[in-house]
């Protein structure tokens, strides 16, 4: 190989080639730097106002509902043994009200809850309830108690929550705001 006569303005380029403008990243001029945006949807602000709706004026479906609901925030939370007391809580709350039509099938998730053995376990069969526990929300309108129905695409599941801001119970701490309130038809 051979150099021209002005050797000293190869140690520049050189230098930055290997530092890149700046960059500590010496291989940073190899490929351009690409941002990659992350995250995920949120509900806006006033979601829960908008989409919430009374449930449940008789006793036995209040208590089922709010254990329900209660297990869902303690799930977001990724509280392994409040997980636990939740679904013996809505365990209990579900036997001792009878399911049918669209919720029936509350029956055997009670069974599936209370035998759960680790937060994920419960997870699933919190996603197993969610459908049937809807219909019945939704067969149980009227009282004072407040309730939204969240959603996430990512687990298509969905789930009531009292609060306002949305606490997604399916992956807790990890996408923990994911997801948007839906209207109860």
């Amino acid at each position: 190989m051979v150099l021209p006569a002005r050797p000293s303005v190869y140690p520049l380029a050189l230098c930055a080639a290997l530092w890149g403008c700046g960059s500590d990243d010496p291989v940073a001029t190899v490929a351009p730097k690409v941002q990659v945006v992350t995250g995920h949807a949120k509900a806006p602000p006033g979601a829960f106002e908008q989409q919430a709706f009374a449930c449940c004026a008789e006793p036995g479906a209040s208590a089922v509902v709010r254990a329900f609901s209660a297990l869902g925030a303690t799930l977001s939370a990724d509280d392994e043994a409040g997980a636990q007391k939740g679904a013996e809580e809505l365990a209990t709350a579900m036997s001792a009200v009878p399911f049918e039509g669209a919720a029936a099938p509350l029956e055997a998730v009670g069974v599936s809850i209370r035998a759960a053995s680790s937060i994920s376990e419960v997870r699933e069969a919190y996603l197993e309830a969610s459908v049937p526990m809807l219909a019945y929300a939704k067969a149980n309108r009227g009282g004072t108690d407040r309730f939204a129905v969240g959603y996430c695409s990512m687990k298509p599941g969905r789930w009531l929550q009292s609060e306002p801001e949305l606490a997604n119970p399916y992956y807790g701490s990890e996408m923990l705001r994911c997801g948007v309130f839906e209207a109860v038809e």
